[in-house]
This record gives C-alpha cells, structure tokens and sequence, in this order.
C-alpha cells in the first residue's frame, strides 16, 4: 500500500471543472454511510489503518500527499472502521497534529482544491473552538479562491463552508459534539440531551 493507493481510492476521478452530478460516486462513498462501503474500506485499509496508527508509516508524512494519506486514515477511515463506537474518534488528536503540521509547512498549497478540504477536516472535527476559527477562516479562503478560479464546482466548497459554520456553532454553544457522549460514555448534560433529540448527528 502506498499513500497515492490511498488518495487515489478516496479521490478517484473527482474533477473541479466539470459540474457535480448528483450521483457522484465520490460523494456517496465520503458521507452516505453505505454498508457496502464500509466493507469494502475495512477490507482494503483496515491493515494500513493499524500500521498508520501505530506509527509504522511515519515515511509517508515526509511528503504532502503522503501526509494527506495519513490525515484520511486516521481521521476518515476511523470513522469508517468504528462507526458507532468510541473509537471513531480515537485518532482525532494525531490527524489534528498532522493537519497543524502541513500548514505549519505550507504544505496545503501543494495539493488539489478537495484535498485542500479533507486535509483540513480534523479541525472541523476537533472538539476545540481555536481550532474552528480557523478552520472556518481556511475553508472560507478555500471557497474563495475555487470561486476565483471559476472552477465549476465551486458551489461545493461554498456548502462547506456552511458546514463549518454549523460545525463551529455546536462547538461555541457546547465546547464539544454531544452527539459523540453516547460511544464516548460522556455524560451529557440537559441542554444537551434536548440538542440531541432536535438535531441529526453530522
């Protein structure tokens, strides 16, 4: 296995200049939760995903795609592996690290526009309001310079942007994602069982 398997499968043939279908195979495989999916991750990645997470592969973030193929292991193929549990979340802290790290590096600039926006997830993901203001500030500079490239998928970015609007709102009000209490065994607190029962978990 190698990182560009790795982005290569997660990628696959996503291009920024051609509209965005509403079947596209790449967006149902990144967020519709589909068992076969989740199958077919656990068959491929689940050995790289252990290597990655016990260290074995700190080579691959000598580079920025190799860095990114770490970012997507531990942070998107964790919550393929343990959807529903704890340990979705386990690998948050260390995909943070090496999101820091990259940008630290200006590594970001290296790399496409949608993998600009996965690199830059685990602080969307992180339970840490610091984390948010920037990650809305990097996802807003993303939108805009897909925006100004007249890239036809520029409206996907805009979405995310929202997204982390959302995102970041949850984290002002609460400091934390109440819906992750449960498979965390957290106590969550009235205001957050009320959240809970309102809102669907992103």
């Amino acid at each position: 296995m190698t990182p560009a398997e790795v982005v290569r499968y997660w990628f696959g043939d996503w291009d920024d200049r051609i509209e965005l279908a509403s079947d596209d195979a790449q967006i149902a495989r990144w967020w519709s939760a589909d068992p076969t999916i989740d199958a077919e991750i656990r068959e491929r990645f689940s050995g790289v995903h252990a290597r990655v997470a016990a260290g074995e592969l700190r080579a691959w973030e000598e580079q920025p795609v190799g860095l990114l193929a770490c970012v997507l292991v531990l942070d998107q193929f964790s919550r393929v592996l343990f959807r529903g549990h704890g340990d979705a979340f386990a690998h948050d802290t260390a995909a943070l690290q090496l999101t820091r790290t990259a940008l630290q590096k200006a590594w970001d600039r290296d790399l496409t526009p949608i993998q600009r926006a996965f690199l830059y997830l685990p602080l969307m993901h992180a339970e840490d309001r610091a984390a948010h203001r920037r990650a809305l500030a990097l996802y807003q500079g993303l939108a805009e310079e897909v925006e100004e490239l007249g890239l036809a998928r520029a409206d996907y970015y805009r979405r995310v942007v929202n997204y982390e609007v959302r995102h970041k709102e949850i984290i002002d009000r609460f400091g934390r994602y109440p819906h992750r209490n449960f498979p965390l065994e957290r106590t969550s607190t009235p205001e957050e069982l009320d959240f809970i029962d309102r809102e669907s978990p992103f």
